[in-house]
């Protein structure tokens, strides 16, 4: 009895003799963009003749035409009843089966799926039928030495003023406060009304929670609330100006200088606790050595991670910057989804919350443009590392990854994983894991020379300021672009109510698309695992030089 793999063979070399009793298709590629191909391909009429006939036979066997039985039609009343119908299942089938043979044949790594207009693609009643259709494709690119990468490591103890910042930050966590008419003081809670004005704008909200500290009202930093709010008593009126970030989620208020009128109705002292054996023991811990050993270690772990971090980060910057080529002129547009959810999972590894994320949306999308091109290119050249690195992910170390990450949140892990496996982003996770190992390789052969804190603290203080000179050119690029795009937006407004006519005037021919588009999709797949199904087949059949 044959074996299901033998069987699958079989079924296999009995295709591929069918396929070779055919004449070949002819794939022509040429440029048609920045790495953008065009791909024509022909198919002879012999294959469409078969395929017509295949298709029919099964139609003969299963149609209900008036006055015959099933399966007794004559072919000639099944053509002149079904011919539309069977043509184009004829044409999505072998567009179907073409596309994903052509981009094999050709080698292109494409990225995405096809750009095919099957309304322009009529299968011939005579003759043979000829097809293109674009893909966009991976750059190709030389690597830079990748051994000896000079990276700086940050060399930082925690020492007991560390470990006294720390106390003094849950000591502020466990506070509590008592309303009092006395004026405000450092680090007192202030309940005020907020009155917004300028440039056009007028906004109120009655109700704000403040500190004396550096706070925000409405997405609006003020920075030197602590010193504005200070002395202040119930009644008092705080007028502050301020410039509202280019980031911000309220569109009419990017970039424009504005009043907020703060009046303060209740102030409330607070009261730090006391650290002493009662204030340690209600945390749990029984000494206050235990206490602050537990906080030194826990420190040293932080500052670990962070270094770690900070090194990983210095290795993509030098691939980025040792590294030039272009990327396909829309797939920055496509990926741009993938890239946000890589943004959402390092924000939820560092334990915000996915409602407070999802609340900052418009932040997110608004500072993605040179993030997404950054993150895009990295990928690219991470993917061709990892072409010659043997780097797997296990299910335990995503498994692991969610745990800490649902740890932080005070979630649970298997709730968290539900959620994350249904919207995609559990593979962003394993992707950001594989990638993190493949850096880690790049470490182990890095030149490290070790710095001090302060030292850092200079090599950022210049890295910023010569990057600021790159982000106002960008940023007004971006003015430029979305300028541009409101003028076509309004220019393309007639052109778009003629598309909609001509699209519901061919709704009826539209039905067919899904059943196309899926065709082309499996195929295209079939050829991406094609190769892999050989490779894996021909490692099988070797034998092993131990085995010889």
């Amino acid at each position: 009895m044959m074996s299901d793999e033998t069987k699958s063979d079989a079924i296999e070399a009995t295709e591929d003799q069918q396929e070779d009793n055919f004449t070949k298709n002819t794939v022509e590629v040429e440029d048609c963009g920045t790495l953008k191909k065009k791909i024509t391909v022909t198919i002879y009429r012999d294959k469409i003749d078969a395929k017509r006939d295949e298709m029919f036979g099964e139609l003969g066997t299963s149609a209900q035409v008036p006055g015959f039985r099933i399966g007794r039609a004559p072919k000639r009343l099944l053509e002149k009843r079904f011919g539309k119908e069977v043509s184009q299942d004829v044409r999505n089938s072998l567009i179907g089966e073409s596309v994903g043979e052509a981009i094999e044949e050709s080698e292109l790594k494409t990225l995405g799926e096809p750009d095919i207009k099957l309304d322009e693609i009529e299968l011939p009643d005579t003759g043979d039928l000829s097809f293109s259709f674009e893909v966009e494709v991976a750059p190709e690119f030389d690597l830079p030495e990748l051994k000896g990468i000079e990276v700086k490591k940050v060399v930082s103890e925690v020492d007991d003023a560390k470990v006294d910042e720390y106390i003094q930050n849950l000591r502020e966590g466990r506070a509590s406060y008592e309303k009092t008419d006395e004026a405000a003081a450092e680090g007192d809670g202030i309940i005020a009304a907020a009155k917004i004005t300028g440039d056009g704008i007028e906004f109120e909200t009655p109700r704000v929670h403040l500190r004396v500290a550096p706070g925000a009202v409405e997405g609006l930093p003020l920075v030197d609330l602590a010193k504005d709010l200070a002395g202040k008593k119930v009644g008092d009126v705080v007028t502050v100006k301020v410039t509202a970030p280019e980031v911000h989620a309220n569109e009419d208020w990017k970039g424009k200088e504005l009043s907020v009128e703060l009046t303060v109705h209740e102030v409330s002292r607070r009261t730090l606790p006391e650290v002493d054996d009662a204030f340690v023991s209600t945390i749990g811990f029984e000494t206050m050595k235990e206490f602050r050993d537990f906080i030194a270690a826990r420190l040293n772990e932080q500052v670990e991670s962070q270094t770690k971090q900070n090194m990983r980060q210095q290795i993509c910057d030098h691939l980025l910057k040792s590294t030039d080529f272009e990327l396909p002129a829309g797939v920055a547009a496509r990926h741009t989804h993938s890239i946000l959810q890589r943004q959402f999972v390092n924000l939820m590894q560092h334990g915000i919350p996915r409602e407070k994320i999802e609340e900052n949306q418009a932040e997110l999308l608004a500072s993605a443009e040179e993030q997404a091109k950054n993150d895009l290119k990295l990928s690219f050249i991470l993917g061709n590392i990892l072409e010659d690195m043997d780097v797997k992910v296990t299910d335990d170390e995503i498994n692991s990854r969610i745990a800490s990450m649902a740890m932080q949140q005070g979630r649970r892990p298997e709730r968290m994983r539900q959620e994350l496996a249904a919207d995609g982003t559990i593979r962003q996770i394993a992707i950001s894991i594989q990638e993190e190992k493949a850096i880690d390789k790049l470490l182990e052969d890095a030149k490290v020379e070790g710095i001090t804190a302060e030292e850092a603290e200079k090599l950022a203080k210049d890295k910023d300021a010569a990057d600021k000179p790159k982000a106002k050119k960008a940023a007004k690029k971006s003015v430029k672009k979305a300028a541009k795009k409101d003028d076509d937006k309004k220019s393309d407004a007639k052109p778009a109510v003629k598309a909609t006519v001509k699209k519901t005037a061919k709704k009826s021919d539209d039905d067919k698309k899904p059943a196309a588009k899926k065709a082309v999709k499996k195929a295209t797949k079939k050829a991406d695992d094609k190769p892999k199904a050989k490779a894996a087949k021909k490692t099988a059949k070797k034998p092993s030089k131990k085995s010889e």
